[in-house]
């Protein structure tokens, strides 16, 4: 805000406008940095950010950015433990994962207890910019970050593959997805809004 307001100002004094003729702000329905409603989760309201440099690198141009030369999937990994870990506030990835399921059994009348076989663990992918299932260079989930998570959930949350759903109700998953997690995760059901392919 104040690059732009410098550059509104310098603006203003080379040219005839007068300072009252800019319009004032707007008045905000809430001010800045004021949450509206409740918290929710294991740790009310808490977001887990995470920073990897060099997990992506698209040069823009060559090829598609959901290409392996283009990604980390070892930094796509460390990236989704961690977040598990952040939200969770455990320090291992097996206590992080059984916190949070414990959490969300105990608030929905199953008692504190984890993951328990049979049960299904839906991962819905944002595929917004998919209608068919063919790769492209539109901005959806991540084939890395989605392997990572599944990876997290197979390896450290014990959560069997046939427990696991991969779904976009009203999108196409691409192959870039598909193909990735059902190399090494055959089990796993994959719904999207056109079926067909994988």
């Amino acid at each position: 805000m104040k690059t732009i307001s410098f550059i509104i100002s310098a603006i203003l004094a080379t040219s005839p406008l007068a300072a009252q003729d800019i319009p004032k702000r707007p008045k905000l329905f809430r001010e800045q940095n004021m949450p509206i409603g409740d918290g929710k989760g294991i740790h009310p309201a808490r977001v887990a950010w995470v920073h990897s440099p060099g997990v992506a690198a698209w040069d823009g141009e060559s090829g598609l950015w959901v290409e392996n030369r283009w990604n980390s999937q070892e930094k796509a990994d460390r990236m989704i433990r961690e977040a598990i870990r952040s939200v969770s506030g455990e320090n291992d990835d097996k206590k992080a994962w059984k916190a949070l399921f414990e959490y969300f059994n105990t608030n929905h009348g199953k008692g504190k207890r984890g993951y328990r076989k049979g049960e299904t663990i839906a991962i819905k992918l944002n595929m917004n910019n998919a209608l068919t299932h063919r790769d492209t260079i539109e901005l959806n989930s991540s084939p890395f970050i989605t392997l990572a998570l599944v990876r997290s959930l197979v390896n450290d949350a014990k959560v069997r593959q046939q427990d696991i759903v991969v779904c976009e109700p009203s999108r196409a998953i691409t192959d870039s997805i598909f193909n990735k997690i059902h190399r090494e995760f055959p089990l796993i059901r994959f719904v999207d809004n056109i079926g067909g392919d994988g």
